[in-house]
């Protein structure tokens, strides 16, 4: 029986009482027969009051968590759940109890601690609560441990470079792409100078390790804030905050000695490279991948200038190398010729010695529209 006490209002009978007496011998039935069943499920289950304590729980539960029914009973399941992902389960509760038909299934994985402080990744579906006086939950406890580390474990090998540890082209991008930045960044593309000889002299496993001790010292250079990351092959790229472009050479050269006193030994023979570094400035309007490419032309101006050195793309290098055609593409050649914008020169060459002409050289010059040859 269910007992309920209650005033009757009548201020002339201040002791009377109205006592109801309800007959929940069926439904006290139903619930141990509810209980039984999930004592012996296979599932994870926990049947929860009206409080949220435990008032039952599958021996599923116990293996799962290690905690024994004693120690469950009279728990709230938010009592075994990561710190932050308590206030994520009240909101979930929350609306269960202000609407009958909202399904409370969370989306992204809870977190729960087992006895040994193991955690566990766990999706939570609960039941609309029984109809009665004696209102319950059925909290079935999904383990979703072995999916969740899977999934980080191919997102891992994805966004990373398996060799060097370093994030890999689309790791890069998705830490520090588009309309993810908030302030200016600096880029810097490196490329080792002469590295194919390496695995053609030593060998490629010579080669590997190299590029992986070349990826420790960017990753210590970087750890106190930047990313870096292996493009492919012997070509890396950083990705670091902005503070001018005198500190961005500095950084660069501190790179550059860096990666030059890097050494590996095979057998008796030490193995070093250098490497030759472009910068650019990345606004958080631009795109990442135009100032990958003006961080990587500068990179091969490096190269052309000697190689091991820092080439920064500021405004007068910018300017020096628009005038080369460094910024040319194959899109504006064809328009030009469309346009008839090319003509054929010739440019005397003259002995000085022998004060004559001694031959000439051709030309194909390109005249623009707006008069620039």
């Amino acid at each position: 029986l269910e007992v309920t006490f209650q005033g009757t209002g009548d201020v002339s009978l201040p002791y009377a009482y109205v006592v109801s007496v309800m007959d929940v011998t069926k439904e006290t039935q139903l619930i141990r027969s509810q209980h039984s069943l999930i004592d012996r499920s296979q599932s994870i289950v926990l049947v929860q009051d009206i409080r949220w304590n435990a008032v039952q729980c599958s021996e599923a539960w116990c293996e799962f968590t290690g905690y024994s029914r004693e120690e469950t009973i009279g728990r709230d399941l938010n009592e075994f759940m990561h710190p932050d992902d308590k206030s994520r389960g009240l909101v979930e509760r929350n609306k269960l109890l202000l609407d009958a038909s909202y399904e409370p299934l969370s989306a992204e994985p809870y977190r729960l601690f087992t006895k040994s402080g193991v955690t566990k990744h766990i999706q939570v579906r609960v039941t609309e609560p029984a109809e009665g006086s004696q209102k319950q939950f059925v909290t079935t406890i999904f383990d979703l441990t072995e999916l969740v580390e899977s999934r980080a474990y191919l997102y891992n090998l994805v966004e990373h470079d398996d060799l060097t540890g370093l994030y890999s082209r689309r790791g890069l991008k998705e830490q520090f792409g588009d309309r993810v930045r908030t302030k200016d960044a600096g880029v810097y593309i490196l490329d080792l100078d002469h590295f194919k000889s390496v695995n053609d002299s030593y060998g490629h496993e010579a080669g590997d390790a190299l590029l992986s001790a070349m990826g420790q010292t960017m990753t210590r250079l970087t750890e106190t804030g930047g990313y870096a990351a292996r493009l492919g092959g012997e070509e890396f790229a950083i990705i670091r905050p902005w503070q001018g472009w005198k500190e961005a050479k500095e950084f660069g050269e501190v790179l550059r000695v860096a990666l030059e006193q890097t050494v590996v030994v095979d057998g008796a023979r030490p193995i070093s490279r250098t490497a030759s570094i472009g910068i650019a400035k990345l606004g958080t309007s631009e795109d990442l991948s135009v100032a990958m490419r003006l961080a990587d032309d500068f990179a091969r101006e490096a190269k052309m200038r000697g190689r091991n050195r820092v080439c920064a793309g500021e405004e007068k290098e910018l300017h020096a190398l628009a005038l080369r055609g460094t910024f040319i593409t194959a899109e504006e050649v064809q328009l030009a010729l469309e346009a008839g914008e090319f003509y054929y020169a010739v440019q005397p060459i003259w002995n000085v010695g022998d004060q004559r002409i001694e031959g000439f050289e051709a030309l194909i010059r390109w005249q623009k529209a707006d008069g620039t040859v």
